[in-house]
């Protein structure tokens, strides 16, 4: 029971960071390179889309016990958000599938760590 707990806690911390993480990247490429050239809503929606299909990955790999599975579902995430924003915007999908995979494999790294801890604090 111990590991879903920690898987949750970890996936979650990370969905609640995603927006945040993102809105600092935003600002940092806007301080260095400038105001960005593609605007509109279909920017906004591809960025809600990709957020919901992040929400969604993780709460699968909240289901899965194993963590060479977890991994590969986090590349598959990666996979797909390169593909979906690779055509029209190649540095807005570098960004996107960096953020991405990285909270992912941070949440599925640190979910040992998270188990032992649950461990000591139940003793």
């Amino acid at each position: 029971m111990l590991p879903l707990l920690s898987r949750f806690l970890l996936h979650a911390l990370v969905c609640v960071a995603f927006p945040f993480i993102l809105s600092l990247g935003f600002d940092l490429y806007r301080q260095h390179v400038g105001q960005p050239m593609a605007r509109g809503v279909s920017v906004g929606l591809a960025t809600m889309l990709v957020f919901y299909a992040f929400v969604l990955f993780n709460l699968l790999m909240v289901a899965i016990p194993r963590a060479a599975v977890r991994y590969w579902l986090a590349l598959v995430l990666v996979l797909l958000v390169l593909a979906f924003f690779n055509t029209l915007h190649p540095l807005r999908a570098l960004g996107f599938a960096l953020l991405c995979g990285g909270l992912c494999a941070v949440a599925i790294a640190m979910t040992p760590l998270v188990t032992s801890l649950l461990h000591q604090c139940r003793r």
